[in-house]
């Protein structure tokens, strides 16, 4: 009823067999997998260089124009967002729009030497937010090689495919996992999986898909909140099903 993956549920099941009896599974389920997740780190804002990197569609340009307004809204346009994509034809024109309707200051690079040259003249007084519009092992393995003393953080959404997210968390080491969607009605485990793996730490997220709602800090509570409301769902369906093999077991029919 859970819907825990195969993979998953075979690395829990020892621990989760030691469950006293008065304990309900469920909440053993809880404290076993937030148990496991990595700890929540501060984005380091002293850093001049923060690369967001992920899947295409996993939110990575809102959390950039999010930080951005929200860094500005305490040190004006301190914060430029960077759109970064071998293809600006397919993303500038979103990105360029976003930052005129947020007020953000943005610039476009389509190759490494164009990001090298706006990083040297803007880094010293500016802090840069870099949108790959890219998740391949060629840009990124080139970017972390050009650009070593950036931040790397990776973005999920909450919803996030298990695939996708297993192949960018263990090919790279990452200072943050940024999580978006927070509000989707729609579960997956993929998230605590790969964060149990990786031990990738939590960082910052996006509640709400509209670009004026502030960014949030991602932490296990917030973690073990939404799997709770899952969980509790899983339990009311176990219980309705017990109930109704109860009433069948026992009619006189």
């Amino acid at each position: 009823t859970t819907g825990l993956a195969n993979v998953f549920r075979t690395q829990l099941l020892p621990t989760l067999a030691e469950t006293p009896a008065e304990q309900s599974l469920f909440d053993s389920l809880a404290d076993i997998v937030c148990g496991q997740l990595p700890r929540y780190v501060d984005v380091d804002l002293s850093r001049s260089l923060h690369i967001l990197s992920g899947g295409y569609g996993t939110g990575k340009t809102s959390m950039a124009f999010k930080m951005a307004q929200q860094i500005n809204a305490h040190e004006a346009g301190r914060a430029i967002v960077v759109n970064y994509a071998r293809n600006q034809e397919s993303s500038w024109t979103t990105s360029a729009i976003l930052g005129a309707r947020l007020g953000v200051d943005v610039l476009p690079a389509s190759s490494a030497s164009e990001l090298a040259a706006i990083v040297l003249e803007k880094q010293s007084a500016h802090l840069l937010l870099i949108d790959v519009s890219s998740d391949s092992e060629e840009d990124l393995v080139g970017l972390r090689e050009d650009f070593p003393k950036a931040s790397f953080h990776l973005v999920a959404p909450s919803d996030a495919c298990l695939s996708n997210l297993q192949r960018l968390a263990r090919a790279y080491t990452w200072d943050s996992l940024m999580i978006t969607r927070l509000d989707s009605p729609s579960f997956s485990w993929s998230v605590y999986q790969v964060l149990s793996e990786t031990q990738i730490p939590l960082s910052l997220g996006s509640r709400d898909s509209s670009l004026e709602a502030p960014i949030v800090v991602v932490s296990v509570t917030q973690l073990r909140g939404l799997l709770e409301t899952v969980l509790n769902s899983a339990r009311s369906e176990s219980a309705l099903g017990r109930s109704t093999a109860c009433l069948l077991y026992t009619s006189p029919s």
